[in-house]
């Protein structure tokens, strides 16, 4: 519980306070766009403040695209939901039928 927290009160503010300085734009889109394959929880945060501020965000750097709805935004974050969705489902499933288990 502590760890959703953690990706989701703490670790997408400071993300997106790197992304948003000048000096450390790059390191903040490179910690961002690994988090979001990486890490489950993440994607609903990286979601939550691209709602709220993607056209600031886009409005105060160069190149960064302010629609909500594209692929560099939203649209990557459901489509990395979806598939962390299926494989823990697939893990989960594997684990509960036993597939995996040596036989005697």
């Amino acid at each position: 519980m502590f760890i959703h927290f953690l990706f989701l009160g703490i670790l997408g503010p400071v993300i997106y306070v790197l992304r948003i300085t000048p000096s450390t734009e790059t390191s903040g889109d490179i910690i961002n766009q690994t988090l979001r394959v990486l890490l489950p929880s993440y994607p609903l945060a990286n979601a939550i403040f691209c709602d709220a501020t993607c056209l600031q965000l886009a409005n105060t750097r160069g190149g960064v695209n302010g629609d909500k709805w594209d692929f560099t935004n939203l649209q990557f974050d459901l489509i990395m939901m979806f598939i962390h969705n299926i494989v823990w489902f697939t893990i989960l499933f594997i684990i509960e039928a036993g597939i995996c288990k040596k036989k005697k």
